[in-house]
């Protein structure tokens, strides 16, 4: 908090990290009330359509050849099987779906309105966690493990990419973008936080993720546009 007396805050750089109140006297005059940079507006959520070909590029490349854990926490919501252009429509996954290891790790199941969580330890394994159109919100290893990834046992090294909204699916046509929308997303490896992404718009008013962890703004590389929440 900054009180800059009775008639002046021409010393407050309004925005700025120094401080979360400003007040004259005993009147609060300004108050901080998102976590983004100057020129980035906060939304509740970020939506995509199956037709529009959105996604964001995490710009994360799991691979190892040696056990790795990865989480990750998120809140998100599918829409209905109508809106969707193929039947297993993907929000996280990798950008290949390649053996030994599935690239779909949150998508709706076939033709139903089911949503999966798929986890890799031993043996690959599907959980139900929701239903379309239903807010579902998975915090950090959530019980039974249904969003913590463990890659072992397979001896290779893999060289995926990964990505939201999307798997470019080189055996499938079309590629599985979802129907989706996104309130936040969080990516751990080993228990450090790599991604921390919030819905929101630039001053051009252009729709993404921003990053917390690297302060990077994600939009569609494709510029395909995404709907803003409020």
């Amino acid at each position: 908090m900054i009180n800059v007396g009775a008639n002046s805050i021409s010393n407050i750089k309004i925005g700025s990290t120094q401080a979360k109140k400003a007040y004259v006297g005993t009147t609060l005059v300004w108050e901080k009330t998102s976590v983004l940079p100057t020129g980035y507006t906060e939304l509740s959520y970020i939506e995509s359509t199956s037709d529009g070909g959105q996604y964001i590029d995490l710009d994360i490349m799991l691979y190892d050849t040696l056990n790795k854990n990865y989480d990750i926490a998120l809140k998100f919501m599918f829409f209905g099987s109508g809106q969707d252009n193929h039947t297993q429509p993907t929000l996280f996954g990798c950008q290949k779906n390649v053996s030994p290891w599935p690239g779909t790790f949150i998508r709706r199941s076939g033709n139903t309105e089911t949503i999966q969580a798929r986890y890799i330890g031993a043996n690959v394994k599907d959980n139900n966690i929701g239903s379309t159109w239903e807010i579902i919100e998975l915090p950090v290893k959530t019980p039974p493990n249904k969003n913590v990834y463990n890659y072992n046992n397979s001896n290779q090294t893999h060289t995926w990419g990964t990505s939201l909204f999307c798997i470019f699916d080189p055996d499938k046509t079309p590629q599985r973008f979802a129907a989706a929308r996104i309130y936040y997303f969080k990516l751990f490896v080993e228990g450090t936080l790599v991604r921390d992404m919030i819905p929101a718009k630039n001053a051009n008013n252009v729709v993404g993720l921003y990053d917390l962890v690297n302060d990077v703004f994600y939009t569609s590389p494709n510029g395909a546009a995404f709907v803003a929440g409020e």
